[in-house]
């Protein structure tokens, strides 16, 4: 039986890190990130197992689907629907100075003016996650 326990171990840290992808998404991320099937480990040997490799790895993710989930209603496709001209496109995030990790981190915990503030609705990696992708996607275009 220790052979299904760590398979089992495997399935639930795949779907706790995949939580909130759509099925598809999910598949495709297992199979480019496969998660080996090793014997049942300590707690402490788990966590660093989490913290060095599978968060890492999805983070990007992760992001994409925190941003989708909380942010899209206003911000489809990097746009803006309250103010257009302040949208998450590179250089509008330049022209208003905010095309900086810091500064959207902020952005998102606190708002500022229409935009609603998420500290207490997302965790800090969350944040953090949404950031990225945010600032991944102005550089590439949306």
């Amino acid at each position: 039986m220790p052979a299904l326990q760590s398979l089992r171990n495997c399935y639930d840290i795949a779907m706790h890190f995949t939580h909130g992808l759509a099925t598809a998404d999910r598949r495709e991320l297992l199979v480019a990130n496969p998660l080996p099937l090793l014997p049942t480990r300590s707690a402490e040997a788990t966590d660093k197992y989490l913290s060095d490799g599978v968060p890492r790895k999805l983070g990007g993710l992760q992001g994409e689907s925190t941003f989708r989930a909380n942010c899209q209603v206003c911000h489809f496709g990097g746009e803006d629907t309250i103010n257009p001209a302040k949208n998450l496109g590179k250089s509008a995030l330049e022209k208003y100075s905010m095309f900086d990790e810091s500064k959207i981190v902020n952005q998102v915990k606190n708002g500022n003016g229409a935009m609603p503030g998420f500290r207490g609705r997302l965790q800090t990696q969350q944040i953090e996650d949404v950031v990225a992708y945010v600032l991944k996607q102005a550089e590439n275009g949306w």
